[in-house]
């Protein structure tokens, strides 16, 4: 059997969670991306000045988003921090009520 037959293959299932995780993947790796670029532009005219984006890290990126297993766990880890976030800021209510000293006041 050839394994590859099956990441080709649009009838295969193989083939739906490759490419559905090589696009979320690739979709966090841009975001990344862009948010390092981001920063990098705000940092560029300090006086020492650290670049978070080189090359070299856009290589890697890149290489790691089509390693079929690694951009699996990057789109399940991807979906389920997105998911936590909008789980804890829609349920963000203290348990303990704010209670002011009524010293200070």
């Amino acid at each position: 059997m050839n394994i590859h037959i099956y990441f080709v293959d649009p009838n295969s299932w193989l083939f739906w969670v490759y490419w559905v995780s090589v696009g979320l993947a690739f979709f966090n790796m841009f975001l990344d991306t862009v948010a390092d670029y981001n920063k990098d532009v705000r940092s560029c005219t300090q006086r020492v000045y650290t670049p978070q984006l080189t090359i070299g890290i856009i290589i890697i990126r890149l290489i790691v988003v089509m390693i079929p297993v690694v951009n699996t766990i990057i789109a399940i880890h991807t979906l389920l921090s997105k998911i936590s976030k909008f789980i804890i800021s829609v349920f963000d209510f203290p348990l303990v009520r704010h209670r002011p000293n009524k010293e200070h006041l």
